[in-house]
């Protein structure tokens, strides 16, 4: 019998939850190893599965991957999720960069005065970025980004709208119909429902969170 993947993060969102996702709507059942002390993190790293001495690690087919686009990128080619040819192999990964660039823009939501970061992203992010993909989608038949079917660059959008909708409510997409259309259509796939509502998904991180991740791997967390 196969050995079932496991995935090594923190207790946290971050870098482990678009992979976390990933596995969920893929179907691909998995089991999670929180690191919650340095050393813990240390004998981890000791151990010689975490090649650059950092995480996510995914252990899956026998492999120990790190990197997170890396193991995102395997994840999409294994599960048939990285389009049906060349061209849609493009798309995809033009558009999974293009909605990493969105989602790293929420990375500072993690300190206390999140009021100017939040103002600050409506104004300058939202008006980048979903006329884009509002445009994309439009000139969509299947409703989806590329191709006939879900794609790594759906999930991967899908995380910035999930936490646009936390900040900013249910209306943040008014104005963009077609991206209301796939984030009603994204959020009732049977397998994401099941994720956003499971064990898997973690709530949004908290300043407290950030710093005790800092002080696991020994970073210097600055507010």
């Amino acid at each position: 019998m196969a050995t079932q993947p496991r995935l090594t993060y923190f207790d946290g969102r971050g870098y482990g939850e678009l992979i976390r996702m990933t596995l969920c709507a893929a179907g691909i059942e998995f089991t999670e190893c929180n690191m919650e002390s340095r050393e813990e993190f240390l004998q981890m790293k000791a151990g010689g599965k975490m090649l650059y001495g950092q995480l996510p690690l995914l252990e899956i087919d026998g492999q120990n991957l790190v990197q997170r686009r890396a193991i995102l990128h395997y994840l999409a080619i294994r599960e048939g999720l990285y389009g049906s040819n060349l061209t849609e192999n493009g798309l995809v990964e033009m558009y999974f960069e293009g909605s990493r660039d969105f989602m790293n823009s929420f990375d500072f939501l993690v300190f206390d005065d999140v009021e100017p970061i939040l103002q600050d992203y409506r104004k300058k992010f939202f008006p980048r970025y979903l006329p884009v993909f509002e445009k994309i989608l439009e000139a969509s038949s299947s409703g989806y980004l590329v191709g006939k079917g879900m794609t790594l660059a759906d999930i991967s959008l899908l995380e910035p709208l999930l936490t646009a909708h936390e900040q900013f409510g249910e209306g943040v997409l008014d104005g963009y119909p077609k991206l209301k259309e796939f984030y009603k259509m994204m959020t009732t796939l049977p397998n994401i429902a099941a994720f956003l509502k499971g064990p898997h998904r973690r709530q949004s991180n908290t300043p407290e969170h950030v710093k005790d991740v800092c002080e696991i791997v020994a970073m210097e967390f600055h507010r």
